[in-house]
C-alpha cells in the first residue's frame, strides 16, 4: 500500500510578535519573532525611524523551526535614540504576508531628582526620572 500526501500551501501567520521594548542608552536588546505558514516562511525585518523606513540587511538570524515555522531574532547592540523607533517583523511565503511591529524607545540618560509631596520636607522622596 503506497500512501501519498500533500502539504496544502497556507499563508504566513506571526504567532510571536516583537515586544514593545524601553531601555537607556548603551543596552543590546532583541526582538524576536515567529511565524508559522506552509511553506516554511521568510521573515525579514524593517526600521521605521523617525519618519524613513528602510530594510535591515544584517544584525538578525533565522532559524526554521520545522517544515513550516520559523523564528527570526533582531538584535540591535549598543541603543542609542537614534535607533529608536517602530521595528516590522515581515513574514512571507508564495501564499502571502503578515506583518506586526514593536516600537523601541532609548532614553538618553537617567536623572535623579527630590520632590516633596504636600509641600513639607519631611515627605521627601527621592525619584528618578528619564530624558
Amino acid at each position: 500500500m503506497l500512501l501519498l500526501y500533500s502539504l496544502v500551501p497556507d499563508p504566513p501567520a506571526i504567532i510571536q510578535p516583537p515586544i514593545n521594548t524601553t531601555t537607556s542608552i548603551g543596552i543590546t536588546i532583541q526582538f524576536t519573532c515567529s511565524a508559522i505558514g506552509q511553506p516554511a516562511p521568510n521573515i525579514y525585518w524593517t526600521a521605521h525611524r523617525h519618519g524613513v523606513s528602510e530594510t535591515i540587511y544584517s544584525n538578525f538570524s533565522i532559524r526554521y523551526i520545522s517544515e513550516n515555522e520559523t523564528v527570526s531574532t533582531l538584535t540591535l547592540f549598543r541603543v542609542t535614540p537614534a535607533i529608536a523607533g517602530e521595528y516590522t517583523c515581515i513574514a512571507s511565503n508564495i501564499i502571502g504576508t503578515d506583518t506586526i511591529s514593536a516600537q523601541l524607545l532609548v532614553y538618553s540618560k537617567l536623572l535623579k531628582y527630590n520632590f516633596c509631596k504636600g509641600g513639607s520636607s519631611a515627605n521627601d522622596r527621592k525619584g528618578y526620572k528619564y530624558i
